[in-house]
């Protein structure tokens, strides 16, 4: 059994190699030459899925370590009996995590309480919900639109999207990228909608780059309109529009999902899918057994004394999470030959907040800490 695997996921070869022999490569290098011999591609949404690619090809076995579908043609898939599998929720923690560090990265910056701030969530599904459960335990209103989940929490009713657009200090997109349908999502945040933002409004986009008009958004930043905005996806990645990027107060290269715990995951959901497919009983270690063996966390002599405050959650998400450096990284470097791509593959490994230990003397703010995400311990005065 002949088995292609994106080099970014290298480290998981040992898991692999139990089911057949690999190759690795770049997902973007991935071509229908190179598939003469693969029985199976282990792949995540740098590689387009679809008749171009597999058509004539012996492949039975798709598995995408993500999140989204967007790359793949799943009807044509289907037609030909090809088996696929995705990672839908294995990257939810990480990206609310991101969601969060940069809107109190800019809530420092800018000097404002987040606890003030009213945020929309355009899709709720697991990011969006998991986003919203750390946003609303840190006091904070959201206001959730998403077509298709009726209802969405028992505490938070449906918000149409005029209302939301209209009432949201920071508008955060969690939707796939879809173009058919009732409600399709490319360009759902287009010129009209972008001009209907409140002045000051903070608009984040970690769903796929296409969600957001590129063009549309620059054009209102060159016109002077008072925005604020964190890209972490692009349209046309990896060629993304260096002016707009310039502009950005936030721009990443599409890591907001990339830490350590997502990308196990991620892997863990498709091995075990592949070996089911296979007819393989191989039993993968839990994801904290995985984690306390190749990744043990070192961040745990963190003591917080007194009441919570939103600067001192801040400098615990600054452990994992430096927005900044990661802004300064693309920007400073992006002008080098495939340097999007190099600063994806070559990322940090990233730990999600529960890798933290921090002890706290106080009840109310071991609560919230926990809550948010992180390994609080309260320790009495």
């Amino acid at each position: 059994m002949n088995i292609l695997i994106d080099e970014n996921l290298s480290f998981f070869l040992s898991w692999f190699k139990q089911l057949g022999i690999i190759q690795l490569m770049h997902g973007r290098k991935i071509i229908k030459s190179k598939l003469k011999d693969i029985d199976i591609l282990i792949i995540k949404s740098t590689t387009t899925i679809n008749k171009q690619l597999l058509n004539n090809t012996k492949i039975k076995f798709i598995g995408s370590v993500t999140s989204g579908i967007d790359h793949v043609d799943l009807m044509w898939l289907k037609k030909k009996q090809i088996h696929f599998h995705f990672s839908p929720g294995c990257n939810s923690i990480a990206v609310a995590e991101y969601v969060l560090s940069c809107l109190l990265h800019l809530s420092i910056r800018d000097k404002f309480l987040l606890i003030k701030k009213t945020v929309g969530i355009i899709g709720v599904g697991n990011i969006g919900k998991c986003l919203s459960k750390k946003l609303n335990a840190l006091g904070i209103k959201t206001l959730l639109y998403d077509p298709f989940v009726k209802k969405i929490f028992d505490y938070n009713t449906w918000t149409p999207l005029d209302t939301l657009i209209q009432n949201a200090d920071i508008l955060t997109l969690h939707v796939p990228l879809t173009t058919h349908g009732l409600y399709p999502t490319k360009h759902l945040i287009n010129e009209k909608i972008l001009l209907k933002l409140p002045d000051n409004c903070i608009l984040i986009n970690t769903s796929r780059g296409a969600v957001v008009d590129n063009l549309a958004l620059l054009n209102i930043m060159r016109l002077g309109k008072p925005i604020k905005v964190v890209l972490d996806v692009w349209e046309n990645e990896p060629k993304i529009c260096l002016d707009l990027l310039s502009r950005v107060d936030i721009g990443t290269p599409h890591i907001a999902g990339h830490s350590i715990e997502g990308k196990i995951r991620g892997v863990i959901t498709i091995f075990n899918k592949l070996c089911k497919f296979l007819g393989k009983k191989i039993q993968l270690k839990s994801l904290n057994s995985i984690l306390d063996f190749f990744y043990k966390s070192d961040i745990n002599r963190i003591s917080l004394s007194g009441k919570c405050s939103q600067s001192k959650i801040y400098l615990l998400t600054l452990l994992t999470n430096n927005i900044l450096y990661d802004d300064n990284q693309l920007k400073n470097y992006i002008h080098k030959k495939n340097n999007f791509d190099n600063l994806r593959s070559s990322y940090r490994n990233r730990r999600e907040w529960s890798s933290i230990n921090v002890k706290v003397d106080n009840a109310y703010f071991s609560q919230i800490l926990k809550k948010i995400g992180f390994n609080a311990i309260y320790n009495k005065k």
